[in-house]
């Protein structure tokens, strides 16, 4: 629900999604899956995650804060969460040796 900053993560997945001639939706619902891969949790594997806002029938200012539906916002977002971890799968693989 924020605006894209230079640099960002959003920015260098919408940049991506756009080299590739796909279109954005006016509206995302955006959340970021984290694994981290060592016990010093210095190393991080980042699997971001996204739908388009419109089914919702709300906009980005309705459930931003301050915006008129603020308070759906923790409901939506923990639907999102949930289809993320069902869709994004990470499997180890073992690196067999020639």
């Amino acid at each position: 629900m924020r605006g894209r900053k230079k640099g960002s993560d959003r920015a260098h997945g919408e940049a991506l999604i756009r080299a590739k001639s796909y279109a954005m939706p006016a509206g995302r619902m955006v959340v970021r899956l984290v694994r981290l891969l060592d016990q010093e949790k210095r190393k991080e594997l980042m699997s971001i995650y996204g739908e388009d806002l419109a089914p919702t029938g709300y906009t980005a200012a309705d459930l931003s804060e301050g915006g008129k539906s603020f308070n759906q916002w923790p409901s939506i977002e923990k639907g999102v969460l949930e289809r993320a971890k069902q869709k994004v799968a990470l499997e180890s693989a073992s690196l067999a040796s020639p």
